[in-house]
């Protein structure tokens, strides 16, 4: 079994560029200019949620060791009518074509995983 798991690891030193790039690859400038845009603004739009669900957990759990799984916790349960409710304003303040295509968009990266 052993065996078999460190086939499944690699042990690469921590400043052999070279082993780490021919293991996993590098990634382009132009790639990483083309995923900046949705990354800030997936930042912005999530921004919200996770600083509420920040704030309650320092509020009330700062004192716990499971600050980082009443997080989770509350991340996972309020996320989706988060999502609803950015749907509900994009329809009403743009289009129903932009809010589809908004609930699309949020749902992409999860369906590529």
């Amino acid at each position: 079994m052993k065996e078999q798991l460190q086939q499944l690891v690699y042990e690469i030193d921590p400043g052999d560029k070279v082993e780490l790039n021919s293991r996993f690859g590098s990634t382009s400038l132009a790639h990483k200019c083309l995923l900046l845009v949705p990354a800030i603004a997936g930042a912005i739009l999530h921004a919200p949620l996770y600083g509420l669900a920040k704030l309650i957990v320092q509020s009330f759990f700062s004192d716990t060791d499971h600050h980082d799984s009443v997080m989770l916790g509350i991340l996972l349960l309020t996320y989706p009518a988060y999502i609803a409710l950015i749907a509900v304003l994009a329809w009403i303040t743009f289009a129903p074509l932009y809010a589809i295509i908004l609930l699309l968009a949020l749902r992409l990266p999860r369906t590529l995983m």
